[in-house]
């Protein structure tokens, strides 16, 4: 089973005395993949993941600076059940 979600938002400034700007645009993805039932060990595994992009623009008139942040996470996770399929410490 694969669940995937996401999110962007994007934040503007703008100056009203000298129509300088800053614009702020984040993104946001995350998801997880686990098999639908345990194999007969009792274990279920799965996959989690994580992108945060994160880019900032200065407009100052002629001159433009950008920044950028980008993460990138990525994990596998094991669970155990028991016999009554409930998850065990």
């Amino acid at each position: 089973m694969t669940v995937e979600h996401g999110r962007v938002e994007i934040t503007e400034a703008l100056s009203q005395i000298d129509n300088n700007k800053i614009t702020t645009i984040s993104k946001l993805n995350w998801g997880s993949s686990f098999d639908i039932c345990p194999d007969a060990n009792g274990i279920v595994r799965g996959k989690l993941k994580a992108h945060v992009n994160n880019q900032t623009v200065v407009n100052l008139g002629k001159e433009i600076a950008a920044l950028t942040d980008d993460l990138k996470i990525e994990f596998e996770v094991t669970g155990y059940v028991n016999d009554d399929a409930v998850m065990t410490l």
